[in-house]
């Protein structure tokens, strides 16, 4: 049933193009039998002043019928709102048509000008039915658009609140937890020598603690970014590269990485962008399955954009995981 209503909205606008149709060679038939003189001593000529009359008027109406159909597939409005057109245009040209019929009952006419009288009603009505359907639709379609962006406005506000309240609570509290256990760690290392078990702990403490400061700043920069507060400043891309790289060794003792970086190539990013290039990096070591994972960094400068490729030697993506390998 559903979509059958569906099939029937879709049509609509066909509808309006077969109706306006329709008309015009009901028009053409009438001009030409006119014409001819098939259509009777009594009926007015061609250019008969109350023919041409209807006629001037006709034509009009039937072109917006015709370009309302050619128009509501073009337009905004979506198929679900093409059966309230098509409801309007049907019910105008019945109503007006009634109309005029009850007064061609009333007032005597030939056969052939109540022809031309029938035809002009339904082309008016039609006509004026399809513009109250199509301004309703668009009213209707104005009010939903508006109501639909008030609500976006107001979940961009909450969502805007929410960041700045998760960005205040890992700004006064997780780092503040996190500095003052990376300094009770760096205290306990200053105290104990190298080699000594208690040393050896707090040096390991204390280096995750950077590490989750470091995680925690950078989640701060995305907060940022997602509430539209991120400023970009110019990095020295080879930097970057060479600091990620080093870090990559120091963490993997068996990878191999090879680097091609010009010299001086500088772009304009955020703080997230090493984690970017780390994120490759150690992707390209965890997943390579190698003994020895061999990692190559290019970077290739062009007039208004840089682009960075790090490949390595593993078996690459599994079959099948390409097309969810971006999603949760």
């Amino acid at each position: 049933m559903a979509n059958a209503l569906l099939s029937a909205d879709h049509r609509t606008p066909r509808y309006l193009l077969g109706f306006a149709v329709a008309l015009a060679f009901v028009t053409a038939g009438e001009i030409l039998l006119r014409a001819l003189g098939v259509a009777g001593p009594n009926a007015p000529a061609v250019f008969a002043d109350e023919f041409l009359i209807g006629l001037l008027t006709t034509v009009p109406f039937v072109v917006l019928l015709g370009y309302a159909g050619y128009w509501l597939e073009r337009s905004d409005l979506g198929p679900g709102r093409y059966s309230r057109v098509g409801a309007w245009t049907a019910g105008g040209t019945i109503s007006f048509l009634a109309i005029n019929l009850a007064l061609m009952a009333v007032i005597p006419v030939d056969p052939w000008i109540a022809v031309a009288w029938a035809r002009w009603a339904v082309a008016i009505g039609g006509g004026i039915g399809v513009l109250v359907g199509v301004s309703e639709e668009r009213a209707i379609h104005s009010a939903i658009e508006a109501e639909r962006a008030a609500l976006e406005a107001e979940h961009l506000e909450s969502q805007r609140d929410l960041l700045e309240y998760l960005n205040g609570l890992l700004r006064h509290e997780v780092i503040n937890a996190a500095n003052v256990v990376s300094g009770y760690a760096a205290t306990l290392m200053d105290e104990h020598s190298p080699g000594d078990r208690t040393h050896d702990y707090s040096e390991t403490i204390y280096r995750q603690s950077e590490d989750m400061a470091a995680v925690i700043r950078d989640v701060r920069v995305l907060l940022n970014a997602m509430a539209g507060e991120s400023e970009l400043e110019s990095v020295d891309l080879g930097d970057v590269l060479a600091e990620e790289v080093e870090k990559l060794e120091e963490r993997y003792e068996r990878v191999e990485v090879e680097t091609d970086v010009p010299d001086g190539v500088r772009v304009r990013a955020n703080a997230l962008l090493p984690r970017v290039f780390w994120n490759l990096l150690s992707n390209a070591v965890e997943h390579n399955g190698g003994d020895t994972p061999h990692v190559s960094v290019v970077v290739e400068a062009a007039a208004d954009a840089v682009a960075v490729e790090i490949t390595d030697d593993g078996s690459g993506i599994p079959d099948g995981a390409a097309d969810t390998l971006f999603t949760r």
